[in-house]
């Protein structure tokens, strides 16, 4: 295999480095598996792939795969109507909304922050209760 030896392996699995992207020092990036009839390695770094069965030898490099690349979503500068409407209708963190966060040890935020909260919003649920409601803003 392209610079390893592979009869010189025991029958097993073994580490080593990859003779297509590896720098010849100490990174094994690749795995050896030897048994009785041949021997496969395969690079978990660039996915080089050799193998040798029977008297023959295939070499392959799968290719890269590249994650989709999301589509293009619309920027918004300005809260929507009902965004406006909810975030004048929080109050300053005071109350039930302090002891929650107190109860559940977090780091108070700045009081004229951008966390706040709302006594009655409606849950996806149904259930309308008390909630916590954070402006973001994003650059």
């Amino acid at each position: 295999m392209m610079g390893i030896d592979w009869q010189d392996f025991a029958v097993g699995e073994h580490r080593v480095i990859c003779p297509q992207c590896g720098d010849g020092k100490r990174i094994k990036n690749a795995g050896l598996k030897v048994d009785n009839d041949g021997a496969v390695i395969h690079c978990f770094k660039c996915s080089y792939v050799e193998s040798f069965r029977h008297k023959s030898r295939t070499i392959r490099r799968a290719p890269s795969i590249k994650p989709p690349r999301p589509p293009d979503q619309p920027k918004f500068t300005t809260l929507s109507d009902w965004g406006r409407a909810l975030w004048l209708s929080t109050q300053e963190l005071s109350g039930v909304a302090l002891a929650y966060l107190e109860y559940r040890h977090c780091v108070i935020p700045p009081l004229y922050g951008a966390l706040r909260w709302h006594p009655q919003l409606r849950h996806p649920s149904g259930y309308v209760g008390a909630g916590l409601v954070a402006g973001v803003v994003t650059t």
